[in-house]
């Protein structure tokens, strides 16, 4: 089931490090775009894209630099490793009826670039909103994204 709700974008705003690398699943039913929030699948030890599931988000990874694969002449060719921004800044697609304020602890949202600021019962946060100088908050809606410094769960620190 590959991740058809996003497109690829290249959303980075700050990187405060450079990129990981890490394995992907190579079955077609997790692809991800460039763009997508990924998490990581401790059993599998892939990353997996993060589409509304606060239980996956537990292992946020980060955002994807690479989608999983490209089409050769009609056949997929999957990479064996993607590049995953664990630090910066990205811009992320908003859910209608949210409005967002500088610091606000954002969530997983519908889709693997979609966030939302309205916990309800999720309780992974997934980073914070950094509005621009002289923005005081954003309505959410349909193509309207915003800045989120973003927070990675894993590895999960022990102890």
């Amino acid at each position: 089931m590959a991740n058809s709700a996003t497109n690829p974008t290249d959303n980075v705003v700050i990187k405060l490090r450079e990129p990981n690398t890490f394995q992907t699943d190579q079955t077609g039913s997790n692809d991800f775009n460039l763009g997508d929030m990924v998490y990581m699948d401790t059993s599998a030890h892939q990353v997996k894209p993060l589409i509304n599931s606060d239980a996956n988000a537990a292992t946020f990874a980060g955002i994807a630099m690479n989608g999983t694969s490209v089409n050769v002449y009609g056949t997929k060719k999957y990479f064996d490793l993607v590049p995953i921004l664990e630090e910066g800044n990205v811009r992320l697609f908003t859910t209608t009826g949210d409005t967002y304020h500088d610091g606000d602890a954002v969530y997983v949202g519908a889709d693997a670039q979609t966030i939302t600021n309205t916990a309800g019962g999720l309780t992974k946060k997934l980073g914070y909103v950094k509005l621009p100088a002289g923005i005081t908050s954003i309505a959410g809606g349909s193509g309207i994204t915003v800045e989120i410094n973003i927070t990675p769960l894993w590895p999960v620190t022990i102890g």
